[in-house]
C-alpha cells in the first residue's frame, strides 16, 4: 500500500501510475459528470445525455488543440 502525506504527493503518485492522460481519464474513480463539468467550465458543450466514453474522447481533443484553460472549447453534437 502506498502513503502519501499531502494531496500534491497523492497526485503525483497517481499520475506516476498512469500510463498516458486516457488511460486517467478512463479510470473509474474519475467520474463521468466532472469531467463533464470541467469540459463545461471550458467552454465546450456536451449534450447531457454524453456518455463517460464520449467525455473522454472530447477532453483529449480539447487538449491537443492547446484551447485548454481559454474557455473557448468549440461545440460538439453527434
Amino acid at each position: 500500500m502506498i502513503v502519501v502525506e499531502n494531496v500534491t504527493e497523492a497526485m503525483e503518485t497517481i499520475l506516476s501510475f498512469s500510463k498516458n492522460a486516457e488511460e486517467l481519464l478512463r479510470r473509474r474513480k474519475v467520474q463521468r459528470e466532472l469531467i463533464f463539468k470541467y469540459l463545461a467550465k471550458e467552454g465546450v458543450t456536451m449534450p447531457p445525455t454524453s456518455e463517460k466514453h464520449q467525455l473522454v474522447k472530447r477532453t483529449l481533443e480539447l487538449w491537443s488543440s492547446g484551447t485548454v484553460g481559454t474557455g473557448t472549447g468549440t461545440c460538439y453534437h453527434d
